[in-house]
């Protein structure tokens, strides 16, 4: 079939009107309003643009307030088709969506840094405070952080206290920002608890059992807990022996503590008998355990002859007798 010149020009008149036509068809797509399942808003305030995606001329509209800052509100689909069919916006809700959230963003002002106001606070108005002392902080009811607006400054003052030094129990009021005109109150209840640092065990300890650099740290202890003969340096831990058996993770007095016996009992020992110008060593046995220092008995394995003598070294026992018993002595 021949394709007549007027016959052309019809069929191209007729794929541009296709073509025309689908385009205005894409465009008016394009414009339909698009709900956003999750929003996040700076501002106070939420706005037709932040919650449809081509709201049009009414984007800068502004519907309802935002939640506080840091938190995650809430809305309902109904609500939001009220919002939709007031401001001339065609959304019927096809996609069957229920609510939306809407989260306002914030800067944190975390509760380690509340904690370190309100410590801060506590120490300065207490008296006769020790030096090493503090006051570590434990919130009630699941305290949260603070957010505050991401256009404000993230500054935070206590605008009152109430402190019970007997019972640690605390109220504050924090308010942020640190602006009379602009800031937001928050409240905080708990208990302060005042402690210093302790050396303490990390695991049990038998008894006789010598303390090692890696069996102790330093925390901090309630000072209640802490027994008026506690030992509070590490370093005066560290190879002393347990006297008794010794509980980890609490404090521990000094009672609990003797020096290493490096000598046990019924364990054979070298004895030095001295005098002036005259020392002999021999073989014995300790009936008694020692630390450094110690006098003990020993018996002699040659004679056995009991004496007494000190404890020198491990295993070594010096006695003293007179120069013309001290062979006597060692035989």
């Amino acid at each position: 079939m021949k394709t007549t010149k007027h016959t052309s020009v019809v069929l191209i008149a007729i794929a541009m009107m296709f073509f025309i036509g689908a385009g205005n068809v894409n465009a008016e797509m394009e414009e339909i309003p698009l709900l956003r399942a999750n929003v996040t808003v700076d501002d106070e305030l939420v706005r037709l643009g932040d919650i449809f995606l081509h709201a049009g001329d009414v984007s800068d509209t502004a519907v309802f307030q935002a939640p506080a800052p840091g938190t995650t509100g809430m809305v309902s689909a109904s609500r939001l088709e009220r919002i939709a069919h007031n401001h001339g916006l065609t959304w019927d809700n096809p996609e069957q969506i229920r609510r939306i959230s809407i989260l306002r963003s914030g800067v944190e002002i975390s509760l380690d840094d509340i904690s370190s106001l309100i410590t801060d606070t506590i120490e300065m108005e207490i008296e006769n405070l020790g030096s090493d002392s503090s006051f570590a902080v434990e919130f009630r009811n699941n305290a949260d952080a603070i957010f505050v607006a991401a256009s404000e400054e993230p500054t935070f003052e206590i605008s009152r206290l109430r402190f019970n030094r007997s019972t640690g129990q605390f109220t504050a009021t924090i308010l942020a920002p640190a602006d009379r005109a602009a800031g937001r109150q928050f409240s905080f209840s708990g208990r302060a608890t005042e402690v210093r640092p302790v050396a303490v065990l990390l695991y049990p300890v038998p008894r006789g059992q010598v303390i090692g650099a890696g069996d102790v740290e330093e925390r901090l202890v309630p000072v209640n807990s802490i027994a008026s003969d506690a030992v509070y340096e590490m370093s005066d831990l560290i190879g002393m022996a347990a006297r008794r058996q010794l509980r980890a993770d609490q404090p521990i007095r000094s009672n609990d503590l003797e020096e290493p016996r490096i000598v046990q009992r019924n364990g054979v020992v070298m004895v030095t008998y001295q005098a002036p110008g005259l020392m002999v060593s021999v073989r014995a046995r300790a009936l008694d355990d020692g630390a450094m220092g110690d006098t003990i008995r020993i018996l002699n394995l040659h004679s056995n002859r009991v004496i007494e003598g000190t404890v020198v070294g491990a295993n070594a026992v010096s006695a003293s007798v007179t120069s013309t018993n001290v062979v006597a002595a060692a035989n």
